[in-house]
């Protein structure tokens, strides 16, 4: 994972996964990001309170910063004034 560059997003032993028989929790889903994109995190957790119908993993909630700098506005010059 390091020489790839990449990072948990998910924080280590967080609960996500319940198995059908033993009713235990366990840690199946990890979830990666670039060193690039490591910065734009704000956050990422499964959400236990949404444990949806005949399912056995939780939902993963990821926000990511994706603002986009703008580019400076600069004068267009008017090619039909040139001498």
């Amino acid at each position: 994972m390091v020489d790839a560059g990449l990072y948990l997003a998910l924080l280590p032993k967080t609960p996500m996964h319940i198995y059908n028989v033993s009713k235990k929790w366990s840690q199946l889903d990890h979830v990666f990001l670039s060193e690039h994109s490591f910065d734009m995190l704000i956050f990422c957790k499964a959400r236990v309170d949404n444990l949806g119908p005949n399912t056995d993993h939780l939902p993963i909630v990821t926000k990511v910063d994706l603002a986009l700098a703008k580019a400076p506005v600069g004068k267009i010059p008017n090619f039909r004034n040139v001498d």
